[in-house]
């Protein structure tokens, strides 16, 4: 048996009003981690780059051959 709602009306219409604006703002931050993606990849190869990060599987795929360096000389 459910239980009865003992919220006034004022209650129930503020309750709803908190949850629209709550999925609004989960939204927009599920937005802007989209937009951020691009951006967190792009700074992702820069620090490996840097730090002359890279493993022999990362060679071998088509789409790093032209991001891969010999050495560092950044770091250097």
């Amino acid at each position: 048996m459910a239980k009865a709602d003992k919220r006034t009306p004022d209650q129930q219409k503020q309750g709803e009003t908190l949850r629209k604006e709550g999925s609004k703002w989960l939204a927009r931050v599920e937005a802007a981690g989209k937009l951020e993606k691009q951006w967190m990849d792009d700074a992702e190869k820069a620090v490996k780059a840097y730090t002359g990060e890279t493993k022999s599987d990362d060679l071998s795929t088509s789409a790093t051959l032209g991001n891969t360096y010999d050495f560092n000389i950044l770091f250097a």
